[in-house]
């Protein structure tokens, strides 16, 4: 279960002025003070939850997803002016474990949790050779 908040003038139309996720124990996930179309300058490898190669659980919209981390947010020594906080993603690596197609998506940050402590060993295996063709090939 996770939590969200987002920060919001009362009787105001401004736009969403920060937004937090936190984990059922109340463990901060991430988020941001102000407004997602602020610049943003990225993360380092340190700042990130996860590396290429974990297997996360994922929220866009209303659904929940389960993927492999193939890309982190970016980092730049300084703010480029066209990325906002939109630009605070994962590439998660996915599969449609019906059809078989594989697909990636770019879930924001504060929408990534690890899945791998709900799962079983023999189910970590089998999704991941669902989703990364080349866990097929590995030995």
């Amino acid at each position: 279960m996770i939590f969200e908040v987002s920060k919001f003038t009362i009787n105001s139309d401004e736009e969403e002025q920060g937004h937090w996720v936190y984990d059922e124990a109340g463990k901060l996930y991430g988020g941001y003070e102000g407004s997602e179309r602020d610049k943003f300058q990225g993360r380092t490898a340190e700042e990130c939850l996860f590396k290429p190669g974990d297997l996360v659980g994922f929220v866009e919209g209303n659904r929940l997803d389960a993927g492999i981390v193939a890309g982190r947010p970016i980092y730049a020594k300084e703010a480029i002016p066209y990325l906002d906080q939109s630009d605070d993603c994962y590439m998660v690596l996915t599969v449609n474990l019906i059809t078989g197609k594989r697909s990636h998506s770019h879930p924001s940050v504060t929408h990534v949790f690890d899945l791998e402590r709900f799962m079983s060993v023999k189910l970590k295996e089998r999704l991941r050779k669902r989703i990364d063709p080349a866990e097929n090939t590995r030995q």
